[in-house]
């Protein structure tokens, strides 16, 4: 037996086509099992690098927070070809040396690009964050961030109050709109933060004032990662639904 209510509402959805880039806000995600189409399928990589994380991030290059990536076709996001405006304003194929030039200077050691059908992902494929936790972390630090500088997939607002309602959805699905085939997400950890959310989204300016405090507020964790569970479609304005299962 199952419990469900209203917890929230999707306000904002947004997809990142290259690793470490701006995201592209969209109205409409498509959730399947290795993530949402056209999320994090494309990354630089340091060549030669032995890591377990090879790829080029605005930890290593803030100034990748200033290159816009888009979808030629946005209404296919999984096939779209996909492009990038330069921070100077050039445009170029995602694919074109040149590009990739440009951010191998700008890193100082060779990189080539990388496409990944399941994702570069951190941690898990989906990634939900509420306004109340973004306010939350604004006011303890007294600057006005949005959303961008934590680069979630899916934005609500919330129907509880408090600095991190979204906390309290662990271990439970959440079920997004009221139709038929409305898409799930398996709640499954607080996203731990590091030092990328220094970064400011606009201008690419480092303030370790960022990661402090979320530190010291909040354990380095803001948001939550999240599995898909079933698939479908999200929408800007969907109700989110908690279902609580009564017997696991």
């Amino acid at each position: 037996m199952s419990k469900t209510e209203v917890v929230a509402r999707v306000t904002g959805l947004y997809l990142y086509p290259v690793k470490s880039m701006r995201g592209v806000a969209v109205s409409s995600l498509g959730a399947w099992w290795y993530g949402f189409d056209g999320d994090r399928k494309h990354a630089f990589v340091r060549s030669g690098n032995p890591t377990g994380f090879p790829w080029l991030t605005a930890r290593q290059l803030p100034e990748m927070l200033l290159y816009q990536p888009y979808f030629v076709d946005p209404a296919e996001p999984l096939q779209s070809a996909v492009r990038v405006q330069t921070p100077a304003g050039a445009d170029y194929a995602l694919s074109d040396p040149a590009l990739s030039a440009e951010l191998a200077a700008g890193y100082g050691q060779p990189i080539h690009l990388m496409q990944l059908s399941r994702g570069t992902f951190d941690c898990m494929p989906a990634s939900i964050m509420s306004e109340a936790t973004v306010a939350a972390i604004s006011g303890a630090t007294g600057q006005p961030l949005t959303s961008s500088r934590f680069r979630p997939n899916i934005v609500v607002a919330t129907e509880a109050g408090g600095a991190a309602p979204e906390d309290a959805w662990l271990g439970e699905r959440l079920v997004f709109g009221d139709r038929p085939d409305s898409p799930q997400i398996q709640a499954a950890y607080r996203t731990e933060r590091c030092a990328m959310i220094n970064l400011d989204p606009d201008s690419a300016a480092r303030d370790g004032a960022i990661l402090r405090a979320v530190g010291q507020e909040r354990d380095s964790c803001a948001g939550i990662y999240g599995a898909i569970h079933t698939l479908g479609t999200i929408q800007i304005g969907d109700t989110v639904r908690l279902v609580r299962d009564e017997f696991r």
